[in-house]
């Protein structure tokens, strides 16, 4: 029997799962298959940028994240050990730099963020994972079929309009489906890294009094808890003891008291032999002359208790940036690591896993039920690909010399001009402006995709840059919630009619009567897509509800306003500082119309009716209308 579905999707990774619950929002039906029965607890990727974050917020798992992890605190650079002073810091999340609600990087547990994204894969109705599933074959390509052996080890097949793989670096789709027939494989990428490291989850007990009264820091009056936070500091910490560039720090709740320690080792281990070798790096520097904060010096170097360090996991891997060389072979597409893998310094592997469905649900959604499954795409469908291809590429690009550029500064010591730049930055440190200003990730944040060339938006109109993400109030109910949650309809787009709400009738008739126009295919942007944002924060939520409840009228849209907070609230310090006008600067003062993606990507902003039927035009013409 052959049971059809939409999409199917190979691998319940955090991209598969992210594409899975994204596709529902559209109200598009897929089937994730995956090969392991449960979810492995191999030391994977414990951080999660802050646009990552936002994705998982837009999928409904917000509210999962205390679970999963803590939000970042601070990145340090040490010398030589963690103990050693730090000769520069990061300190993500306290000069809202993102420009966005909720916290800008997430130290996690990958098992339970994926826990999580199963628990809401399994409360939507659109999407089914199937654990215990080998793929084995491929049937036909257009529409894709694939064979598969169950959990009972029965031959399955399943067919769908399109087949997603999100199986991994080694997985079946590419190496086995693509590579034999298409000639798409991965090439070392733009920027290259190759090595290997040895990555150990650990847990770690606290000593006391009683199970260990001869250790040296009760004299000083330490408690447990300060010697906890003395040896196994808060935050990310990147040293280099010499030839062995080495990362660690907390992941996970801060109560579940884990630790990552990874570090490069250039040669062939064992499993067994790498916890050795985990033992004989990490004992040095657990093992303290003083403490500096204190500004005390011990009479003798003091060791954490051995028996209170759990190893968990330990293993060696081999961390290389490649990305392939083509994402796509008619209606097979590669996301995550089946697309690219990355060195390990700045957590962008689960990061651009996520961007890649997130930002290709959409498309699909465009394109799926449009052409019949048998035959080949037409060209504006081929282009729409590609154009998420090239996207996808530059951030790829973009987010791996990020990376590896971390990483150097890790590999040795500063030089006399690096340590004259770091203070130099440490001055600008106090000015969040200045601060941001040099900050690189501000500056890829900003950029957005306006520097790829034939993206799918309009360059010309501000088209590429990403939306900003503040806290409205719905103008009618008073509620508050996320910005992007104004772009969470079953529409691929969003238009924002930017105005005071008390002159919002004719901008509204203007909106209408340019979609209208524009005969968009049905899913791409209608009229319920229309929302008027007025960025005038409203105090009195209850008397503007009451009064818009009076008013209204064939041209009523749903209303929003900028929800402002002062720096005692809990919103303000999540973000470092939140500001509310970020949303209306990052797509310019005087635009009246914003056509939002909803991968919160801007298509175009414009000032008039004019150039609204424009670009609704072009977008027509992207999308198979018109």
């Amino acid at each position: 029997m052959v049971t059809k579905c939409q999409v199917i999707i190979v691998g319940a990774g955090p991209a598969g799962l992210c594409l899975g619950l994204a596709l529902a929002k559209f109200n598009i039906q897929s089937i994730i298959l995956e090969k392991e029965t449960e979810i492995t607890a191999d030391p994977r990727g414990v951080y999660l940028t802050g646009d990552a974050v936002r994705i998982l917020y837009d999928l409904g798992v917000g509210d999962e994240l205390e679970y999963v992890g803590h939000p970042a605190e601070n990145v340090q650079m040490h010398r030589s050990t963690y103990g050693a002073p730090s000769f520069l810091t990061l300190r993500p999340g306290t000069t809202n730099a993102l420009e966005q609600a909720v916290p800008e990087g997430l130290q996690q547990m990958q098992p339970r963020l994926e826990t999580a994204l199963r628990k809401r894969i399994h409360a939507t109705s659109c999407c089914r994972l199937w654990t215990g599933c080998t793929v084995t074959a491929r049937v036909s390509e257009e529409p894709p079929r694939i064979q598969f052996r169950d959990a009972s080890d029965e031959v399955q097949e399943v067919e769908g309009q399109w087949l997603i793989g999100a199986d991994g670096k080694a997985g079946v789709v590419r190496k086995q489906f693509l590579e034999p027939t298409s000639g798409i494989k991965q090439q070392a990428g733009l920027h290259f890294y190759d090595g290997t490291s040895i990555a150990s989850n650990l847990y770690i007990s606290l000593p006391t009094p009683q199970s260990h009264p001869k250790f040296e820091l009760w004299a000083l009056g330490y408690t447990s808890e300060q010697v906890y936070d003395l040896f196994w500091p808060k935050g990310w910490h990147f040293c280099c003891p010499p030839g062995m560039p080495t990362a660690g720090g907390r992941f996970g709740p801060h109560s579940e008291r884990l630790w990552r320690h990874e570090f490069r080792l250039d040669k062939e281990v064992s499993e067994q032999e790498s916890e050795a070798a985990l033992w004989e790096h990490i004992l040095p520097m657990v093992t303290l002359q003083g403490d500096r904060h204190r500004q005390v010096q011990f009479r003798a170097p003091v060791q954490y208790p051995r028996d209170c360090i759990q190893v968990l996991r330990c293993r060696p891997y081999r961390f290389t940036h490649r990305v392939v060389n083509r994402w796509f072979d008619k209606r097979t597409i590669l996301i995550g690591d089946a697309a690219h893998v990355f060195p390990p310094f700045a957590g962008q592997g689960i990061a651009s896993g996520l961007r890649d469905a997130h930002q290709l649900a959409w498309r699909l959604a465009v394109v799926l039920e449009r052409f019949p499954p048998d035959q080949p795409m037409p060209s504006w469908a081929q282009a729409l690909l590609e154009a998420w291809a090239r996207e996808r590429r530059s951030s790829v690009d973009t987010t791996a010399y990020l990376s590896i550029s971390l990483g150097r500064m890790s590999s040795a010591p500063p030089n006399i001009l690096a340590r004259l730049g770091f203070r130099i930055k440490h001055c600008m440190d106090r000015s969040p402006e200045l601060a941001n200003g040099i900050d690189p990730l501000v500056k890829v944040e900003r950029q957005g995709f306006t520097k790829v060339r034939d993206g799918c938006f309009v360059k010309k109109y501000r088209g590429g840059v990403r939306m900003a993400q503040i806290h409205v109030t719905d103008g009618l109910t008073g509620k508050t919630l996320l910005s992007d949650r104004l772009l969470g309809g079953s529409s691929a787009m969003t238009l924002l009619v930017i105005c005071d709400a008390k002159e919002s009738g004719q901008s509204v008739s203007q909106a209408k009567r340019a979609v209208k126009n524009a005969n968009l295919p049905a899913g791409v942007l209608d009229e319920d897509a229309i929302i008027v944002y007025d960025p005038h924060a409203q105090d009195d939520v209850q008397h503007h509800a009451a009064e818009a409840s009076k008013e209204k009228s064939p041209e009523t849209v749903a209303l929003y306003r900028p929800r402002t907070f002062d720096a005692t609230s809990p919103e303000y310090r999540r973000c470092g500082g939140y500001d509310a006008e970020a949303y209306i600067r990052r797509v310019g003062k005087k635009s009246r119309f914003v056509i939002v993606r909803s991968d919160f990507f801007v298509f175009a902003c414009l000032k008039n009716e004019h150039d609204l039927a424009t670009c609704l035009g072009i977008l027509a013409s992207k999308v198979g209308g018109g």
